[in-house]
């Protein structure tokens, strides 16, 4: 019997069961009360089914517009990066000046 209560008023629990040959089962309380499975579907009318929406769904011109995305996201990406090279650049930079401003400033370090 499910946790608490008669198993009139309990909750239903699922089991899910996906096998080898790509179908699915799902069952209602089968365990506990010794019911059957009330949907099956076979992996072959799963793989059907997304394959039809996606071929409704994605087109010329929403690959053509993903692309686009695509593209700007990579150039946006490589100024991002541009920049960043840049700044390491000037950070070196000054680095090396205020390194070499305090050994000027200080030569029995040498």
């Amino acid at each position: 019997m499910p946790r608490g209560g008669s198993s009139a008023d309990a909750p239903v629990e699922e089991s899910i069961t996906v096998t080898r040959s790509r179908s699915i089962a799902v069952s209602a309380g089968g365990i506990e009360r010794a019911e059957g499975v009330c949907l099956s579907l076979s992996g072959a009318a799963i793989d059907r089914a997304v394959s039809d929406l996606v071929l409704e769904t994605v087109t010329p011109a929403s690959i053509d517009v993903a692309v686009e995305v695509f593209d700007e996201l990579r150039a946006q990406a490589a100024e991002v990066d541009r920049a960043k090279r840049a700044q390491i650049a000037r950070l070196r930079e000054d680095a090396e000046l205020a390194q070499r401003q305090c050994l000027l400033g200080r030569p029995e370090d040498d």
